[in-house]
């Protein structure tokens, strides 16, 4: 799979059920906080923080460029003036590999940007990445209000 026929979109409406539930889903089963939690609790516990969290932020989403519908992946982040936050990244198994996932953050981020860089879920999948090698900090407490300020 190429980049060509990748496109990068904003989410719309219609797509929140496939993000609430691809987020859901996949965090239940790689999610480093979630291993030991009752699947009622973590099921609408969880999608009470996703319906506070969406709204605050972008979702980019990477589609198949003849087909707008079909979703390759996606990723919830804020861009904050203080740091950019990373809620997380989805990309179907299928199609890993395929640069899908840096194709979104450089939508969002360039490689200039130096404010703090945050992510708020860690997953199996995400800890395979060693992403806190380029400066990535694992703080899920951002999940519950924004950046505060040092003194």
């Amino acid at each position: 799979m190429t980049e060509e026929i990748i496109n990068l979109r904003e989410a719309q409406d219609q797509d929140v059920p496939f993000i609430t539930n691809s987020w859901l889903k996949s965090y239940r089963h790689g999610g480093a906080m979630t291993k030991h939690v009752p699947n009622d609790i973590y099921y609408a516990q969880h999608h009470s923080v996703l319906e506070r969290i969406l709204p605050r932020g972008v979702v980019v989403v990477a589609c198949d460029s003849s087909d707008p519908d079909h979703i390759l992946g996606w990723m919830h982040c804020e861009l904050l003036d203080e740091a950019f936050v990373l809620h997380y990244v989805y990309v179907k198994n299928s199609v890993r590999g395929h640069r899908i996932m840096r194709s979104m953050m450089e939508r969002v981020l360039s490689s200039e940007d130096d404010r703090p860089r945050f992510h708020t879920h860690s997953t199996d999948a995400w800890r395979k990445l060693d992403m806190h090698k380029m400066g990535w900090v694992y703080n899920p407490y951002l999940l519950f209000g924004e950046v505060k300020r040092g003194k």
